[in-house]
């Protein structure tokens, strides 16, 4: 099957088909090109407001935060009636409000996201109004709005179900650290484009509002595919309106295919999904007709993405970092606060039960940590930081512990020697303490290496105990390479752990 992913495939359906039945009705209707356009760009992001375990909650999230959408929209057309240096500082606080909105309402970021692309369209397209041209404007916006919204909700409740889990609100501090570093960020990228005369703001606001996550890994991961992503849609945009959209205009209806194309992978392919988004904007040359060619204005796409892009990666390291480091600490934090209370169940023998269950946690949290290894290579500060050259390592002991723990609670382990399983415990209770400041107590951790060498006498040789044995070689060797670290300067070129003697046995 070509397209396996069903919650996907619905997702594309209701977007295409919304847009193709909205086009048409404004196209035999309403011959206003404002109207046509709104009512497009309405289609294609209100889906995103769509959440809910039924039809009626997605189709109730999707009126409500739609309306809210166009009061923001309004808001914005009364800050372009200002003039001067205060109007910026109005945008940024169109930027900022709509960004922190999810800490009052469910849904998660993404209503707020693309609540502030639409005020950032509004603004691109009319940067300043005055009263009179205003009305109109605005309600021209609304009859774009009306059609999209009711060809959206029509095919959510006639297409299957997609089930979307409603988010609660997010009171953390790192939602507003978050919307204050996109709306300085925008502030900076307004004053850029102004300064050097950037053909299209909008094309350097939205990777900034677009590529703000939660870390700066993610943010740096998502900007890098968005340029990739951009260049080779440009490339073949260019390839496709050159011999097809310019030589035979009808064949821009194939546009259809590459929005469903486009909502289809854009979820779990960013790069891929970005590549058919500037298909599209290549398509849409042929119908705002620019006084610039092809070329030049696939050039400009480009070059203002990587402006935008430069701005909102430079926000990430300066304003408010937030590194997938600190998630890392706090889930090894919480192994090992975990395999010590393994260990003290182990040692009385008692409720099994809880022992399995809190092997699933560590499961959980193992998938995590591979999940952060692969994002953390993508910030900075792994490749300045010494320290942060241990941190696969660090994994690759846990991980092998948490393999042979797995092992061991599936067997008889009631011939061993409870004393055995409470140093390890009072291990992992030490390498618990050691996080988040990174300080081990030399005589601590003398005790602690001490019982643990000596339990390995209390072990026979069956294989339960081998297991054991093999499992506190691999603490020991885990508190050793915590040595190194503590030891090692925090800002210096990396060195091999491995190259010390007291690591090789």
């Amino acid at each position: 099957m070509l397209f396996k992913n069903k919650a996907d495939f619905i997702v594309a359906s209701i977007v295409t088909l919304s847009v193709v039945f909205s086009s048409i009705t404004l196209y035999l209707y309403h011959k206003d090109f404002n109207t046509f356009f709104w009512g497009i760009l309405f289609c294609l992001f209100i889906i995103y407001f769509r959440i809910g375990i039924t039809k009626k909650q997605q189709i109730l999230h999707v009126i409500g935060y739609a309306l809210l959408t166009f009061i923001f929209i309004a808001i914005t057309g009364l800050a372009t009636l200002v003039q001067g240096s205060y109007y910026i500082i109005l945008l940024a606080s169109l930027v900022f409000f709509p960004l922190c909105i999810s800490r009052y309402v469910s849904g998660g970021r993404a209503i707020g996201v693309f609540i502030t692309v639409y005020v950032l369209v509004f603004y691109a397209f009319y940067p300043h109004l005055n009263l009179y041209d205003l009305k109109p404007i605005l309600i021209d916006i609304f009859s774009g709005w009306s059609f999209a919204l009711l060809f959206t909700t029509l095919c959510i409740s006639i297409l299957p179900l997609v089930k979307i889990d409603i988010i609660p609100p997010d009171k953390s501090i790192i939602l507003l650290k978050q919307s204050f570093r996109v709306a300085l960020c925008i502030i900076i990228a307004s004053f850029i484009t102004q300064i050097y005369n950037l053909t299209n703001p909008l094309w350097v606001y939205l990777p900034i509002v677009i590529i703000n996550q939660t870390h700066l890994g993610l943010s740096v991961k998502k900007a890098v595919e968005r340029l990739v992503g951009t260049v080779i849609g440009a490339i073949v945009g260019a390839v496709i309106g050159g011999y097809l959209f310019e030589a035979h205009p009808l064949t821009l209806y194939l546009c259809v295919i590459v929005i469903f194309l486009t909502y289809y992978y854009i979820r779990v392919n960013y790069l891929l999904g970005i590549a058919f988004v500037t298909i599209l904007v290549t398509a849409s040359f042929y119908l705002l007709k620019p006084p610039i060619t092809l070329n030049e204005f696939i050039h400009n796409r480009v070059l203002d993405t990587l402006v935008g892009l430069g701005i909102g990666v430079l926000g990430e390291i300066l304003i408010f970092p937030q590194s997938v480091l600190q998630i890392i600490r706090f889930n090894l934090k919480k192994s090992f606060k975990i395999m010590n209370e393994i260990f003290l169940l182990l040692e009385k023998q008692t409720d099994f039960e809880a022992v399995n269950y809190k092997i699933t946690l560590l499961d959980s949290l193992r998938n995590e940590f591979t999940q952060n290894l692969k994002i953390i290579r993508h910030e900075l500060i792994t490749h300045i930081a010494k320290r942060y050259a241990y941190i696969h390592d660090v994994y690759t002991y846990t991980n092998s512990i948490n393999k042979i723990l797995k092992q061991i609670v599936k067997e008889d382990t009631r011939q061993i020697d409870a004393s055995v399983f409470n140093h390890l415990a009072q291990a992992l209770q030490l390498l618990y303490k050691v996080y988040p400041k990174l300080e081990l107590n030399e005589s601590s951790l003398y005790v602690v290496i001490t019982n643990l060498t000596a339990s390995l006498e209390l072990l026979s040789d069956d294989y339960t105990s081998k297991l054991i044995k093999k499992l506190i070689n691999r603490i020991i060797k885990l508190f050793k390479l915590y040595q190194v670290v503590i030891a090692t300067p925090r800002f210096k070129p990396k060195w091999n752990p491995f190259s010390e003697p007291y690591l090789k046995t």
